[in-house]
């Protein structure tokens, strides 16, 4: 592929340029962050030593002042720590996301994040296209850590989008993507909270508990509350004026703890409903904010930015998030000791439940639009990187597939070798014939791997791609399968007979096939019987696809039938040394190298 070099050391010395810099800020942001570490802890025991010398001095005032005033000082000591902890922490997230993006332009992926939990070897495409899995599309392309990105972005590859979803997702990663630094602020914000991989949890149970919250919120919970709360300082206030002994607080909070125990069922209840909400509202509260923050020119983030603003979806989330701090906090031993004085249960149950009742119906839209986002900046972190790949264009007339230097976006740059193909009408099917190693099956995975990108909404490995709405679907790679009793011919064989059903299925869209040597586990004169059968059929079909074999007898239908073409890649013997150009010819394959494969693995030929 004819690339850019100096767009991508461009881009490499941009990624070189921040880690410099955020490499400074951070060495100032860990001196700030161990100061006020430090001055906490020396002011908290100074504080209490002054506090213990002036009371036994019975300096009543400077023993009050220092109780009264030490609290606040320290409470700002504390503030002002953990912001420079969180901006550490920020600046250290994006030295990381920086790494990633330069393994990413080095196509050095293997140590990051691969998807392997979406896999699906029944799927019709992704195992065929490297989807998931170590050296993969979603490695390349994903760059969230929580859960909701991940599964957006893995949903959006798994299936094809409707066109105008697709168009919407264009113009929004058109404008998302000049804006790297936001990007950056957005990824650094993602990983402080990010899912450890045996913590990712089913969150459909906790937001169709909140969703089931027909009946209004008990409007005796907070009378209850207050009539405890009331009672037991006005007991306080009596005990405090001499009018009554302190016997009577014992009592008091006796009568609290009774007061509470009518709805211990209902708190432990919406505590496990809620158990794992607490960490993901964590996780996502500054995402809702940095959306809600954010002018965007592009009205389909606009729109998105709308379910998330009307309600406020961050202000809300705090507010449940609150609630739900204190509900989690309740195995603690400060959480007892002010129960019975304050009477948490009450208000930390009657918030929750007010606010499942008002926003429950909202909650699970509100993380579905932040994967939204999530995976939108994933595909614009992608058409940054990646800024000579183009924006697929569709043609909703004609069954077709044009492009022009389609490559393989997981083959480095400086080896990807592109091709220019073009096909279109009904039952067109192309036949790849080539030596061995030549480059059929890359070739196939590259057209593939567009349409996949073209129909979620990314950019494409190509110069230039046009094609017509298609469901993608593969079979290259079957395999013994032992659990099901079933050979890789077998296997094979299912996966034919589920591609001609397709065909025959005209409620979804047209076909576009890719097959890569069909009937191998089968003689010569059967594969060959059987490959063109099933040519016969597929050149009748409202389809298109390219299937690749060396059976060069095949190469004469195209005298017989109409849509049918041959192309070939090929190799070149030069003492003894085997060349392959990787380019694709017109033509069926006149070329073999398994003879001279074998003789240069000194296999001796007879």
């Amino acid at each position: 592929m004819t690339t850019q070099t100096p767009f991508w050391e461009a881009r490499r010395a941009l990624f070189e340029e921040k880690i410099a810099q955020f490499q400074e800020e951070k060495k100032i942001l860990k001196k700030q962050t161990n100061k006020f570490g430090t001055v906490r802890v020396l002011f908290f025991l100074a504080a209490i030593i002054a506090a213990v010398y002036f009371i036994n001095e019975r300096n009543g005032s400077a023993s009050a002042a220092i109780l009264l005033i030490s609290p606040f000082i320290f409470g700002w000591l504390v503030q002002k720590h953990n912001y420079y902890k969180k901006q550490l922490n920020l600046v250290s997230n994006k030295l990381n996301f920086l790494a990633d993006e330069i393994l990413r332009l080095k196509l050095d992926l293997n140590k990051l994040d691969g998807g392997e939990e979406f896999e699906d070897h029944s799927h019709p495409y992704t195992t065929d296209m490297d989807v998931f899995g170590k050296h993969s599309l979603f490695s390349l392309i994903n760059r969230s850590k929580l859960s909701f990105g991940r599964t957006t972005i893995a949903k959006w590859f798994q299936n094809h989008a409707e066109q105008d979803e697709i168009k919407n997702r264009q113009a929004a990663i058109s404008e998302l993507k000049d804006d790297f630094d936001w990007q950056l602020d957005w990824w650094a914000e993602n990983s402080l909270h990010q899912n450890d991989k045996n913590e990712r949890t089913d969150l459909s149970k906790i937001f169709d508990w909140f969703e089931q919250a027909n009946a209004k919120p008990k409007p005796w919970l907070k009378a209850v509350g207050v009539l405890g709360l009331t009672q037991f300082w006005c007991v306080v206030i009596l005990v405090i004026a001499g009018i009554v002994p302190p016997a009577f607080i014992g009592a008091s909070m006796f009568l609290n703890f009774l007061l509470l125990a009518p709805i211990q069922n209902e708190f432990i209840k919406t505590q496990k409903h809620t158990e794992h909400l607490s960490n993901l509202l964590n996780q996502h509260t500054s995402l809702f904010q940095m959306v809600s923050e954010r002018d965007f020119s592009n009205d389909y983030l606009n729109e998105l930015k709308s379910l998330l603003t009307n309600p406020d979806a961050a202000q809300k989330i705090k507010i449940l998030n609150r609630s739900l701090t204190w509900m989690h906090s309740r195995n603690g031993m400060m959480y007892w000791l002010i129960d019975p004085f304050v009477m948490t249960d009450y208000w930390v149950l009657s918030s929750s439940q007010n606010w499942r009742y008002k926003y429950g119906k909202n909650i699970r839209g509100w993380f579905n639009t932040i994967g939204n986002f999530e995976a939108l900046l994933s595909l614009a972190g992608f058409a940054f990187v990646h800024e000579s790949y183009s924006t697929a264009v569709f043609e909703n007339n004609k069954l077709v597939l044009n492009g022009e230097a389609i490559g393989h976006p997981l083959i480095k740059h400086n080896e990807r070798v592109s091709n220019n193909f073009s096909m279109q009408g009904k039952g067109s099917l192309t036949l790849i014939t080539g030596a061995n190693m030549s480059g059929k099956s890359t070739f196939e995975r590259s057209l593939g791997i567009n349409i996949i990108l073209a129909q979620m909404g990314a950019v494409c490995c190509a110069a230039q791609f046009t094609l017509s709405p298609l469901q993608l679907f593969t079979s290259m790679r079957t395999q013994d399968d032992l659990s099901e009793n079933t050979s890789s011919f077998y296997a094979e064989l299912k996966r034919l007979k589920q591609l001609v059903d397709l065909t025959q299925n005209f409620s979804i869209k047209p076909i576009f096939y890719l097959l890569d040597e069909i009937l191998k586990g089968t003689n010569s004169e059967d594969r060959n019987k059987g490959a063109e059968s099933l040519i016969r059929q597929l050149n009748k079909t409202y389809s298109m696809g390219l299937i690749s074999t060396h059976d060069l007898s095949l190469a004469s239908l195209e005298n017989e039938l109409e849509e049918f073409a041959n192309f070939s890649f090929n190799s070149e013997v030069k003492e003894d040394e085997i060349l392959f150009d990787y380019k694709l010819h017109q033509g069926p394959c006149h070329t073999f190298n398994a003879v001279p494969l074998m003789r240069k693995m000194g296999i001796e030929i007879v």
